[in-house]
């Protein structure tokens, strides 16, 4: 029969094709893993797979244990499912973050050709919205000084500890300001990087 032959050829020109499919992979990629952040509009992230990916997530409060259920945080763990344009996907109801605590990021994809097989990623992110805090230590204030070799004081910050110090020193006799770069005073205020970050001089 001239049709079998046919239907073989066929058969064997569909097996190659089958096996070229890849298990789903996928990777969180906004919040970064041990970001500290104080705007969240939308978690992202991407995915490969042979055919196209349902990716499905779930929000963790760190402080207390419970998950976003997509309306309120609840005991149970509920995946919430994200919109997914391969390779990217993206997930925007969002709760209301709080300053200070922390929130964990879990995100599957399953793909239909690896039935049972899922790939998971998380990411675990710091919001922080509260303001640092530095103080001068040393030329107390309004005291009067012989001579100044330089500069200390503390900073705080609630969440975590400050990343820099910047000072600005004014001359009050002609409103110049110290220029630590340059070494010189100059008429247009000036920032130095102080030395140190929770002690700094």
């Amino acid at each position: 029969s001239k049709l079998l032959p046919a239907l073989l050829f066929c058969v064997l020109c569909a097996a190659p094709a089958a096996a070229q499919s890849t298990a789903p992979v996928t990777s969180v990629v906004s919040p970064a893993d041990g970001a500290y952040l104080n705007s969240l509009s939308a978690i992202d992230g991407t995915v490969q797979a042979s055919t196209i990916a349902a990716v499905s997530l779930q929000i963790n409060r760190v402080s207390d244990g419970l998950y976003w259920d997509g309306s309120a945080w609840a005991a149970p763990a509920a995946w919430l499912s994200a919109s997914v344009s391969s390779p990217s996907w993206t997930y925007s109801s969002l709760p209301s973050w709080t300053n200070g605590v922390s929130y964990r990021v879990y995100a599957r994809a399953e793909d239909p050709v690896y039935s049972g097989v899922v790939d998971y990623s998380t990411s675990t992110f710091h919001f922080d919205t509260g303001y640092p805090s530095a103080a001068l230590t040393s030329p107390v204030h309004m005291s009067t000084v012989a001579s100044l070799s330089g500069l200390a004081g503390t900073a705080y910050d609630a969440e975590s500890a400050p990343a820099q110090v910047w000072v600005t020193l004014r001359r009050v006799t002609d409103d110049y300001y110290w220029n630590g770069a340059i070494s010189q005073w100059t008429a247009a205020q000036a920032l130095n990087l102080a030395s140190g970050t929770t002690s700094w001089s």
